[in-house]
């Protein structure tokens, strides 16, 4: 008998079907092993040594596998295909009493037949670069999460976090928020003029006058434009100066990885990260269909664009069967992987077999599920098509010194654009063809002349979507995590998401300021991304997790130092209370500061125009302790002193 070991269940039951009865296939249900919840865990004395802990309720788990290791022949472990797989597994063995040379490690990166029989030929030896950099990782995070942590519970409230790379996310956040609010709006103008070609009504724009050209808005002088309005009213045509034609290729986009499925599936769908992760992750792991359970996509904590040359083979032969040859490529595309965060010899995500298509196997999935697949699947064949040839055309029309413009365009060769449905191609087609048929000197009469207002607009709050993105491309944490990342900034109220946008909440904003008072470096993209670049070294073996560690500690530690000091929860003000005489301070509460007396209990909000709402000696008709203003939500509202033994509450009413 031979026992594998993996970290999911689902997993477990998938591949126990492939290796038969010789196998027996077990999980540990994820990691085995953890740092200490109620103490630091890392004697940084003695070379940042950390003192792992059994994970509550992992005891019996850790006890079963023990007891088969020593009835077995053969001890393979077969986790997830990154340095977190590398890490339980290395974990694993320890905890089961084995040395490292009597166990095999198997690294495959789609629960399939072929796939799982290929990876058990070719077993190695765990990757201790690998388990190091993932070691080191949790003890920065540990570092930041432990000390940082309490400061803000001190200076603000309980239960607040601070993280490595969450911090960083956050601030993006904050930044992007400060800039909305120090935004001016301007408004800004476009001419249009309508003219009749062939029975149809053609819009060109006003793209320049005299000296002037438009900018990406438009035009700023609106009386200058109301001049223009009324000179083509009295002289209502435009000649056509010059036509340009040019064809343009649509290369398709390259197969999905970790960050660009979720932010595609956030747009698409409107599902969080979190909940996209989830599904991918059923996908991965196996599907009961038919002709037996396996899984449908390859693994799916990715950030390589490499496709196997087998995998390239089938799509090849399936595209050609199902939509011909001239959508196929005379070779395969290649893809650059771009990430600066590129990890390890992973493939990116596709479908494990083309033949399975999502409409063949729609019964088989949840809605979630096949919507995920569809877009897998979609995004696969694609990248392996031929692309889309563009034809456009550009006509400058002018009258006097005013020019105006119109471009018509269509999908000349669909290629990989057949897979997608394209909204108003026939309508782009006509008006390729009218303008098809225009010549140079061609006279046409305006219709209507019409002016556009807009306002120039504040940079936009990012969606999960474009948080991703923006991580992604400052090479700030791992795609892999960025889920979680965004689950916590919800959940600790640092973020609230509304229509699909995030906004900072007052504490997030709060948290930042502090952050960036006295621990800048943990909050500097520069400094996080540069982390990244360190531990991808340690887990190619060219740097030691010691020194990492050290230099980021030894920074650290006296930023620590200073602010435990200097931060602290109630601030001087200067000011006196008008009530008893004493100083009054000033305190941040969980939307804003109040300003407060420590003698007497008086207190006043500032209100968003920094009008000052005073604390009125009202009494608590249920049980006659004075009323507090206090802020929520919804705003300021009185709440009895003795909370939480009397919950009493009215609104305020100025």
């Amino acid at each position: 008998m031979k026992l594998v070991i993996v970290e999911s269940p689902t997993k477990a039951k998938t591949i126990q079907k492939f290796l038969g009865k010789d196998f027996q296939v077990k999980s540990s249900m994820g990691h085995v092993v953890d740092l200490p919840k109620n103490s630091f865990g890392i004697d940084v004395k003695n070379g940042f040594k950390p003192y792992y802990i059994v994970i509550k309720g992992k005891e019996k788990i850790v006890s079963v596998l023990k007891d088969l290791s020593k009835k077995v022949e053969d001890l393979f472990i077969a986790t997830d295909p990154d340095r977190e797989g590398e890490a339980i597994g290395y974990h694993i063995v320890n905890l089961i009493g084995k040395k490292l040379d009597e166990v095999k490690r198997v690294v495959f990166h789609e629960v399939t037949y072929h796939a799982i029989k290929d990876a058990f030929n070719n077993s190695r030896e765990i990757n201790l670069n690998l388990v190091e950099a993932q070691k080191v990782r949790r003890l920065l995070d540990r570092i930041v999460g432990y000390k940082l942590s309490p400061l803000l519970w001190k200076k603000l409230k309980g239960g607040l976090s601070a993280g490595r790379v969450q911090s960083v996310a956050l601030k993006i956040l904050v930044e992007r928020e400060r800039e909305i609010e120090k935004f001016k709006p301007k408004p800004f103008y476009n001419l249009i003029a309508k003219i009749g070609i062939g029975g149809n009504l053609i819009e060109t724009e006003l793209i320049s006058y005299e000296d002037k050209k438009k900018d990406k808005n438009g035009f700023y002088d609106r009386d200058k434009l109301e001049g223009i309005k009324d000179f083509l009213i009295k002289n209502p045509s435009l000649k056509v100066e010059k036509i340009s034609r040019r064809g343009k290729k649509d290369i398709p986009p390259p197969p999905f990885i970790t960050s660009t499925l979720q932010q595609e599936a956030i747009k698409r769908f409107g599902f969080s990260s979190e909940r996209v992760m989830s599904i991918a992750q059923r996908l991965y792991e196996g599907v009961e269909l038919p002709q037996g359970r396996s899984g449908l996509i390859t693994y799916h904590r990715t950030d390589s664009f490499n496709i196997s040359d087998m995998a390239i083979r089938k799509v090849r032969d399936y595209i050609k069967r199902k939509f011909g040859e001239d959508f196929l490529p005379e070779k395969k595309r290649i893809y650059k992987t771009k990430s600066k965060l590129a990890q390890e010899a992973h493939e990116a995500i596709r479908p494990t077999d083309p033949q399975l298509e999502p409409d063949k196997i729609k019964n088989y999935l949840s809605d979630d599920e096949y919507k995920i697949y569809s877009l897998i699947f979609e995004r696969f064949l694609a990248c392996q098509m031929k692309e889309a040839l563009i034809e456009e055309i550009g006509v400058l029309f002018v009258n006097g010194n005013f020019k105006f413009k119109a471009i018509a365009s269509y999908y000349r060769e669909k290629g990989y654009r057949i897979l997608f449905k394209e909204k108003k191609e026939e309508e782009r087609k006509k008006k390729y063809e009218i303008f098809n048929g225009i010549k140079e000197e061609d006279v046409f009469k305006i219709l209507k002349v019409e002016i556009k207002k807009g306002m120039t607009k504040p940079p936009q709050r990012f969606t999960e979507a474009t948080l991703i993105k923006k991580l992604e491309e400052e090479g700030i944490g791992r795609p892999s995590t960025y889920a979680t990342i965004l689950g916590i900034l919800k959940k600790r109220g640092y973020v609230k998401k509304s229509k699909g946008h995030l906004y900072p909440q007052a504490i997030g904003i709060k948290v930042i300021d502090i952050l960036e008072k006295f621990f800048s470096k943990i909050v500097d993209l520069k400094f996080t991304a540069n982390m990244e670049d360190e531990l991808d070294e340690i887990a190619k073996g060219k740097r030691k997790g010691i020194e990492v560690l050290k230099k980021f500690y030894d920074i650290f530690e006296s930023q620590i130092q200073k602010a435990t000091k200097e931060l602290k929860k109630y601030e001087e003000t200067g000011k006196i209370c008008p009530k008893c005489g004493n100083p009054l301070f000033k305190k941040f509460e969980k939307f804003s500061y109040v300003f407060v007396c420590r003698s007497c209990g008086y207190r006043y909000f500032l209100d968003k125009d920094g009008n000052k709402i005073e604390q009125g000696e009202k009494i608590c008709p249920k049980c006659g302790n004075p009323l507090f203003l206090r802020e929520g939500k919804r705003g300021i509202f009185y709440a009895c002193s003795n909370f939480p033994k009397c919950k009493y509450t009215e609104s305020y009413k100025k």
